[in-house]
């Protein structure tokens, strides 16, 4: 099953007919009718004047340029040390170079220091490898890691961002050093076992034997092929092999002299991401799997917090980095933040309008390809419908500081579009913007990301 957040409400039939008719084609520019439609009609006046003067105007999503524009986002960050930056949607270049652009200002004017991602620990020690001045083609790194669930971070803005960050580190002293950090749990990454098992026979021989038996059976090859074959496992061959990687860990986090932690976290990476799989297929067990996902994620962000120091930028869809979520038992990665920093951890939830955006399916293979797809406007009633009445292409708002009527509207839920990793088009969550987020970043139109081509 795809470890991507957990799915929306399903639309019924009646509301479903007239979000049909704005739909959906593979490729291709919105229809004339979406790009003539008038936002204005069906919104309360009163709250589109306010949210217009609370709006700050941004002069690009790209990265590159000046950002004076951004001082009111710099302003509503404060001394937050852990800012999650959330995406409408995981395929769009607008929030993939907002992403980028929001990092270099936050690293250039407040010492942020690690981007962190919703994406693998191993994917993670090989990109930071790379932005270290390590050897390598970032493209072919990132076609290797990049894969399975996490396919649609395989792009060319993903590229420049790391591009841009081994140049800054080239230009500073190793006290100033930009690292890249993976927090998510899965998708599988089989090179991650034989970088734990090398680690143990060089610096604990005593163990190579027993570790050899614990991991025995692990799932290997690509990390697509790991995955889709390791998911179809009988339950309990996946809960043995979960069980085993924990005892690995717990082996060898009780060595003295004690481990590097890196190398230590690589083994509580790979017990994390088996017992992530090893859930019961039901969907109790689908629940439980996503609480512990989201839980862990953060946990993993908090540990490499502590142990760096660095102020983080923490990057993953808009409903991971929320301080809550749609069903009021499930506590979202953000909302963990929050009960564990306060203060110190902020987020920014951004959205679109209409437009194209890369989404998986998947294929006749069990794999999972990518494809672009393309939405007008929302129906009236839904936030963004609401948001995108504001007479600006792109804007930002602090949504903790709104006045009314706006601070009203922002605090009522209202239907959301929601964007996921595999994307259906009635997926719809009920969300109240400022219960959920504190600062916004609305995009009028979104264009899909650009892939990294695939090797020849």
């Amino acid at each position: 099953m795809p470890s991507w957040p957990r799915s929306p409400r399903r639309l019924g039939a009646a509301v479903l007919a007239p979000l049909l008719v704005l739909l959906i084609t593979a490729g291709g520019p919105p229809s004339p009718e979406a790009e003539t439609g008038s936002p204005a009609r069906g919104v309360d006046p009163a709250v589109v004047a306010t949210l217009t003067r609370a709006a700050t105007p941004l002069l690009t999503t790209e990265a590159a340029g000046p950002s004076t524009d951004l001082r009111p986002f710099s302003r509503s960050v404060g001394a937050a040390r852990l800012v999650g930056l959330g995406e409408g949607s995981h395929g769009s270049h607008e929030f993939f170079t907002l992403h980028d652009r929001l990092f270099r200002h936050l690293v250039e004017n407040k010492g942020f220091a690690t981007y962190s991602r919703e994406a693998g620990w191993n994917a993670g020690l090989d990109v930071n490898e790379w932005v270290q001045g390590g050897p390598g083609d970032i493209r072919e790194i990132i076609q290797r890691n990049f894969q399975s669930d996490w396919v649609l971070f395989a792009t060319e803005e993903y590229a420049q961002l790391f591009e841009w960050m081994r140049a800054y580190n080239a230009r500073h002293d190793h006290r100033h050093k930009l690292q890249y950090m993976g927090f998510d749990v899965g998708p599988i990454e089989p090179a991650l076992y034989d970088k734990v098992l090398a680690y143990v026979a060089k610096h604990y021989p005593d163990l190579e034997q027993r570790f050899t038996e614990l991991y025995s059976g692990h799932p290997t090859g690509s990390v697509q092929a790991a995955t889709t074959e390791f998911r179809h496992r009988p339950p309990a061959e996946r809960q043995d092999l979960a069980r085993r990687a924990q005892e690995a860990y717990e082996l060898l986090a009780a060595q003295r002299p004690a481990p590097d932690p890196i190398d230590l976290h690589s083994t509580a990476s790979i017990a994390q991401s088996t017992r992530f799989y090893a859930y019961p297929d039901t969907e109790q067990g689908e629940t439980d799997s996503l609480q512990f996902r989201d839980r862990t994620m953060a946990e993993n962000v908090a540990w490499w917090h502590r142990l760096t120091g660095d102020k983080m930028v923490v990057s993953a869809h808009n409903s991971h980095v929320a301080h809550r979520d749609t069903y009021p038992s499930f506590t979202r990665q953000g909302g963990f933040l929050r009960q564990w920093f306060g203060r110190d951890y902020t987020n920014l939830r951004t959205a679109f309008h209409q437009g194209s955006f890369d989404s998986t399916y998947e294929t006749a293979a069990g794999g999972v390809g990518v494809r672009a797809f393309t939405v007008g406007p929302p129906e009236p009633g839904f936030n963004e419908y609401t948001l995108g009445a504001v007479p600006y292409d792109r804007y930002f708002l602090d949504l903790r500081t709104l006045p009314s009527p706006a601070g009203q509207w922002a605090a009522q839920a209202h239907p959301n579009r929601f964007f996921g990793g595999f994307w259906e088009p009635t997926d719809v969550e009920d969300i109240a913007l400022s219960k959920y987020s504190d600062m916004l970043i609305f995009v009028r139109r979104s264009t899909a990301a650009q892939m990294v081509p695939a090797a020849s």
